[in-house]
């Protein structure tokens, strides 16, 4: 099937508030020809969990709700059909089909699955979303699947109709019920948004706190510098939002020791670093072990991964250390998983990297931990 990507400037549907519950259904109607797609957002910000009932009605056509969804032109997949039916749109899909089933399709531009089909003869299909972390059910009448959501944390909502029977009436697609759940683990706040308390400096770097974020940039030695948890943990899950200031490297470390070498003040680090590089395509959400190793995997630069990042806007990491595994997400994408069974480091601090040279700066917000 060809696929076309449509505009959507000029489609965009505000449902409400984020973290709040939608008050009234929000109903889209397509308005391309049915042998096009249409796509349009849905105004409702970055979505992380949520629960949705949604409703879709498209004879001769497949039409339906494209979720924890990321779009890039820039990207290059792997194969040119591994998109989500409409070129440069990755993420989940729910689909209602012609024949009246239900498919859930994921794709990060590697691959692409069909993880999930609920049969029914219904029409117009009724269908119970819930996204919660990793954990995505899918429910139609008495039936239900749970696929997987490892891939995607979170992305944008839209509404989609694909190409169809020429003589197609438009798609219709009804968000009825819709609740914001935030993350809803038990995550508690690193940084309490006003002071250190709980954190140490390391290096002659300059670190301060702004409008409840830290900020680094470089001292008078543009050196090496660190603020570093005065907690250690073993497996964890850690997450941050950041918005880099310009040209530099940085990082968010986890299992990491900080020493001062004598000779000049030097702050050396044992730990590994999810890296944070302004660049793009980026190598953020990859890891490197400072002194050791280096890089555990080396970075490609032709993921999705690599092209989610906006160097010039808030982005977010997130890293989960489970014994030997360890998983990183970039903006809700998944960049790595990897199996470490020769692992050195196994216990130790969160610490926020200036890099030598990275003058101008990095702020940090929303720092939160699950143990």
């Amino acid at each position: 099937m060809r696929s076309f990507l449509a505009p959507l400037a000029a489609l965009s549907f505000s449902l409400a508030a984020a973290h709040t519950a939608v008050a009234e259904e929000i109903k889209w109607v397509s308005t391309r020809p049915a042998t096009e797609a249409d796509v349009a957002l849905i105004d409702l910000g970055v979505q992380d969990d949520f629960e949705m009932v949604v409703e879709i009605n498209a004879p001769g056509r497949t039409a339906g709700i494209f979720f924890r969804a990321h779009e890039n032109k820039d990207f290059e997949p792997a194969a040119a059909d591994s998109h989500l039916g409409v070129e440069g749109f990755y993420g989940y899909a729910l689909l209602s089909k012609p024949d009246g089933s239900v498919e859930f399709w994921k794709t990060d531009g590697a691959s692409k699955h069909k993880n999930a089909v609920l049969t029914s003869s219904e029409k117009p299909a009724t269908v119970h979303l819930s996204a919660r972390g990793e954990t995505i059910k899918v429910t139609r009448g008495a039936g239900s699947v749970d696929p997987s959501g490892k891939w995607f944390l979170s992305g944008n909502l839209y509404f989609v109709a694909l190409p169809g029977e020429a003589d197609a009436p438009p798609a219709e697609v009804t968000i009825k019920e819709f609740k914001d759940l935030e993350r809803e683990e038990n995550w508690q706040p690193l940084f309490n948004g006003e002071n250190f308390d709980g954190w140490k400096q390391w290096g002659s770097e300059q670190w301060d706190i702004e409008d409840g974020m830290i900020i680094g940039r470089s001292g008078p030695k543009k050196s090496e510098g660190y603020v570093a948890t005065e907690k250690t943990w073993t497996d964890f899950r850690v997450r941050g939002a950041f918005k880099m200031l310009g040209e530099g490297n940085f990082g968010l470390f986890y299992h990491s020791t900080i020493t001062i070498r004598e000779k000049d003040d030097y702050p050396v680090i044992a730990g590994v670093q999810g890296e944070v590089e302004p660049a793009y395509p980026s190598s953020t959400g990859w890891l490197y072990e400072s002194y050791k190793r280096g890089w555990l995997v080396e970075p490609p630069k032709n993921t999705l991964a690599a092209y989610v990042l906006k160097p010039t806007e808030w982005n977010t990491i997130e890293i989960r250390s489970e014994g030997e595994v360890v998983t990183t997400w970039v903006n809700g994408v998944q960049a790595l998983k990897f199996d470490d069974p020769d692992r050195q480091l196994t216990e130790g601090s969160f610490a926020l990297q200036l890099h030598a040279g990275g003058v101008d700066g990095i702020a940090w917000k929303d720092l939160y931990v699950v143990e």
